[in-house]
């Protein structure tokens, strides 16, 4: 059996999560998912799913308020109780760790659709044509650590990366150094570079795991 670890990024998971679902469906979609990751039919045995995540910004930068609505905060309301019902519920499933990193808060932009509809309509400018610009910071080096420290111990034969982010190939070049196999979980199109660097692409059934929930 492969001893087989699952690495999920969750930022671009919740791309292609269904927005209508209460949080304690969500976290079995999320487990659904996670677990068809692995594969039976190439002797894989899930060892451990990593999930990471950040938690919701609660920064005080007061020069960054919103430029029409000053009481209005980086964070939504959805997103605060995503995290705290998903996240709370998820590190207690079987196999989960969840792995936190930060968010910086870089101010509020003008989202492109506003931008056109006032081009076009010359109205005024709403409190919501503004989006606060959220980047999250330390997951990659978070993965890249998890990796190395599998590698190194030879805890793991096999990881699927569930990911777009092409900041993660220097981790998956370590774990294919150290002997370990690397597969891509496609959800869309996929960036070339993680194709590179991986051994394996896999398709994985996101769908089936919220049809099952669905039903």
């Amino acid at each position: 059996m492969k001893k087989t670890a699952v690495l999920i990024d969750a930022a671009f998971l919740r791309a292609f999560l269904p927005k209508t679902f209460a949080y304690a469906d969500l976290a079995k979609v999320i487990e659904r998912f996670a677990l068809s990751c692995v594969s039976d039919c190439d002797d894989e045995q899930v060892q451990r799913i990593l999930y990471y995540d950040c938690a919701p910004y609660n920064g005080n930068d007061a020069h960054k308020l919103h430029p029409l609505d000053p009481g209005r905060t980086p964070n939504s309301a959805a997103y605060r109780n995503y995290w705290n019902s998903v996240l709370t519920s998820l590190k207690a499933k079987p196999y989960f760790d969840v792995r936190l990193g930060e968010v910086s808060f870089d101010g509020w932009q003008l989202s492109d659709r506003a931008a056109r509809d006032i081009l076009t309509k010359a109205r005024p400018l709403m409190a919501d044509d503004f989006f606060p610009v959220l980047r999250q910071k330390g997951v990659e080096l978070r993965i890249g650590l998890d990796v190395a420290l599998m590698a190194k111990d030879r805890l793991i034969d096999r990881i699927v990366v569930v990911s777009g982010d092409a900041h993660i190939v220097p981790a998956m070049k370590v774990a294919r150094r150290q002997g370990l196999q690397v597969v891509i979980a496609m959800l869309s199109h996929t960036k070339p570079s993680l194709m590179e660097h991986a051994d394996l692409h896999r398709k994985v059934d996101l769908p089936g795991a919220v049809a099952a929930m669905s039903s």
